[in-house]
């Protein structure tokens, strides 16, 4: 079984997915590289520089959780269960509210 990269190479594309294409309609070459993989890996090269630093300490948050169904629900009330009895205060960190 080939590799992601053997098998773009037995085939004839560039080994880390960018490719020129040529336009079906004019038959002129296109001026950017075509990135052919997953979407994925193309969002994470993206998302590194988009990242929030987070400290592991600061202020805690208090949220309202079900102790039914575990959703988070709002001013003493799950709107899933739509009762306000199974409700339970809990506190998480900051970043989790992020």
């Amino acid at each position: 079984m080939l590799f992601a990269k053997n098998w773009q190479v037995a085939r004839g594309f560039n080994h880390v997915g960018k490719d020129m294409l040529i336009s079906g309609i004019t038959g002129q070459q296109l001026c950017a590289y075509i990135y052919f993989g997953p979407i994925y890996d193309q969002k994470l090269k993206h998302m590194v520089l988009d990242k929030m630093p987070v400290k592991a300490r600061g202020p805690r948050y208090m949220v309202d959780v079900c102790s039914q169904c575990g959703l988070i629900g709002y001013k003493v009330w799950c709107q899933m269960c739509r009762s306000s009895h199974t409700m339970a205060t809990i506190r998480i960190p900051y970043a989790c509210k992020l």
